[in-house]
């Protein structure tokens, strides 16, 4: 009927719908009036939408419409922001997340790409393996013959590091309480043969290559939550304990001498961000300073260590007879706190292989031979001596030629064998006397 018809009806039911001749449209009365339902205004043409128009519907581009957003607005995901642009952008709560440019390139909370995939803030893999030989994190990367070209590239800033504070810019925390045996390998490299010249590892100037702390786990002397005494949890695989259930709680690990780290094996982890834990140290009775270890155990979410140098802790100092390190739970709200299994500390031995290449170990086996500074290994009898320069194989004494005698530092007292005169020689400081 037409809009005339429509209107002639007298006390119309609610909830009639009527095809309008005069709107092209389906109308229904809703108690005191009639509404457009749906427009038929035409069927449109190819690429068109069926759209609102607020008092009915019309048929329009779709590249009018240029996002699907909710109903503020204020999370919605975009094409076309400018005019030919060519991105894609998705925001959320007002702010743009996550953005693909014209070139294919993946943005996650920055706008300003320049590799494919540009990401600001943190990243969370997990991966639970389902057969041998399997990669959590594949890089798989083709140097195609240039100089130069990195798998991995790290840029890492320190920023106003304190003396009392550790970082470390690969942590890698092995969790092998449930092993059995075989053999984990932190950091392997192996390589086919060539004619390049490999090397494990290189650092530059400045850096000291490798720092050991050597030693064994054992049970704490001191073990308390929140000041109460639970050692005997501590050290038992089956009293498993909740630590750090409520907000500001805390966790104190002592033991009879100074040690460097604390083992925490959970039986189960805290959720979320963790306990995001602060560090103290005892200074003496009842008094406490800061640092920042390295913590294995990233909040308390899973099984791991809690270390330190040895010569971090510079004012520790015994509280009871104990060296104590307490941890304090800051977070507010937490779904699951962890429950410990087993805690123990660590007591170590440190050694170094320093920047100016020395060594501090405790033993060298050596089932081969050892050279000299000029390559050599020597004959049976001879002694490794420290020269000028370097060092030397010598016999006892030493057989040396009056220039070769005459070109090191002597000590009195010492004695040589002169080849030059095949006679026998003591130094008294100041010359070389003949013994016969």
């Amino acid at each position: 009927m037409t809009q005339a018809n429509c209107e002639a009806i007298v006390t119309p039911k609610k909830g009639l719908i009527i095809y309008n001749t005069t709107t092209n449209a389906l109308n229904i009365y809703n108690g005191s009036g009639w509404e457009n339902t749906l427009s038929l205004n035409g069927y449109g043409t190819s690429g068109q939408v069926l759209s609102s128009t607020g008092t009915g519907t019309a048929w329009i581009n779709s590249s009018t419409s240029n996002s699907l957003f909710d109903t503020d607005g204020n999370t919605r995901i975009q094409v076309e922001e400018t005019t030919n642009e060519d991105f894609i952008r998705f925001d959320t709560a007002g702010q743009e997340r996550f953005v693909i440019d014209s070139a294919g390139r993946i943005c996650v909370n920055t706008t300003n790409p320049v590799d494919t995939f540009n990401l600001t803030g943190d990243m969370f893999l997990t991966h639970n393996s389902i057969q041998s030989d399997d990669h959590a994190f594949e890089i798989d990367v083709n140097a195609g013959g240039f100089g130069d070209v990195k798998a991995l590239d790290i840029v890492y800033q320190t920023g106003a590091l304190s003396a009392e504070s550790d970082e470390g810019v690969i942590l890698v925390n092995i969790d092998e309480s449930a092993s059995t045996g075989g053999a984990v390998v932190g950091l392997e490299v192996l390589a086919t043969e060539g004619t390049a010249a490999l090397y494990g590892l290189e650092v530059g100037a400045n850096i000291n290559p490798v720092e050991q702390l050597s030693g064994f786990f054992s049970d704490a002397t001191v073990g308390e939550i929140n000041g109460v005494d639970n050692l005997s949890s501590f050290a038992s695989s089956t009293l498993n304990q909740s630590i750090f259930s409520t907000d500001n709680e805390t966790v104190t690990v002592g033991f009879n001498l100074k040690f460097q780290e604390i083992e925490f094996l959970l039986n189960t982890g805290a959720s979320g961000n963790g306990i995001i834990p602060t560090f103290e140290y005892s200074t003496g009775l009842n008094t406490w300073a800061s640092f920042t270890p390295t913590d294995g155990t990233n909040g308390m979410k899973n099984s791991g260590v809690i270390a330190w140098l040895p010569g971090d802790l510079a004012s520790w100092a015994t509280s009871g007879g104990n060296y104590l390190v307490r941890i304090t739970r800051t977070r507010n709200s937490l779904t699951t706190s962890p429950i410990e299994s087993i805690i123990k500390v660590a007591n170590t031995t440190e050694y170094q292989w320093d920047k100016d290449g020395k060594l501090s170990i405790a033993a060298i086996n050596n089932g081969g031979t050892y050279e000299d500074s000029n390559g050599e290994a020597g004959s049976a009898g001879q002694l490794l001596s420290s020269t000028v320069s370097g060092t030397d194989w010598i016999s006892f004494p030493p057989r040396l030629t009056d220039t070769e005698r005459d070109s090191r530092t002597w000590t009195a007292g010492d004695f040589i064998y002169n080849t030059s005169i095949n006679k026998h020689q003591g130094y008294d400081g100041a010359n070389w006397n003949n013994f016969y």
